[in-house]
């Protein structure tokens, strides 16, 4: 294996592991996410339901985009949209803001 395949390799392997950590860490600090935004059982679900739903939208739209744009400029603009969605929910208020957080899976996606 050249050097420049293992590179891309590398590259592929830690995307991916990057979006499956964006991905499953709201959902697994789900009840204390909620409590620390003041969120009831509702706040939860809605929680729940944008990151199920922003995930499959953003499937699709990431095989469109990475065909159009081509695969290495997905991949950036990709890592650079779920960088800023990160750092946005991190500093929510609010449960409504925080719902907005798939928009960085979208990203990851690419």
């Amino acid at each position: 294996m050249r050097h420049t395949d293992r590179a891309t390799v590398a590259v592929a392997s830690a995307a991916t592991f990057l979006c499956l950590v964006a991905f499953t860490t709201p959902l697994a600090t789900l009840p204390a996410t909620a409590s620390a935004l003041g969120s009831g059982p509702e706040g939860q679900a809605w929680i729940l339901s944008s990151m199920s739903i922003g995930l499959g939208v953003a499937l699709l739209a990431s095989g469109a985009v990475a065909d159009d744009l081509g695969r290495r400029r997905a991949l950036v603009s990709g890592s650079a949209m779920l960088a800023a969605a990160s750092l946005t929910c991190a500093v929510v208020p609010t449960t409504a803001v925080l719902c907005t957080r798939p928009c960085g899976n979208y990203g990851s996606e690419g």
